[in-house]
């Protein structure tokens, strides 16, 4: 997806279209999503779920929450996050300065 700015946002869907809810999953600091995979087969059984790496392009927690909110919106999506580690930290800023996209935290 192309982000507001230009940008180029990599990311994963799984989209359930009778789904509860859907379900961002933000991993710790090195920002690989497959270090929840034992969780995503769980979540995938209820929810959409959505995962990503952390892409070097955004090179601070400020950056990267926004690009997460952009996406959102790109997605039109109000969603919960699950943040571990530093993944808690980006959930609690986009959380913080997009609340209109967000249904609940995890942290």
């Amino acid at each position: 997806m192309q982000l507001l700015g230009g940008a180029e946002f990599s990311y994963r869907y799984y989209l359930d279209p009778v789904a509860r809810a859907t379900v961002v999953l933000l991993p710790g600091g090195i920002g690989l999503p497959d270090l929840f995979y034992l969780h995503f087969e769980r979540f995938a059984e209820h929810y959409s779920v959505i995962t990503f790496d952390y892409q070097e392009q955004f090179t601070t927690n400020a950056e990267l929450a926004r690009a997460v909110a952009s996406l959102l919106d790109g997605l039109d999506e109000h969603v919960w996050l699950v943040g571990q580690s530093l993944g808690g930290v980006i959930a609690q800023i986009v959380a913080k300065f997009h609340p209109e996209r967000i249904e609940g935290l995890v942290v």
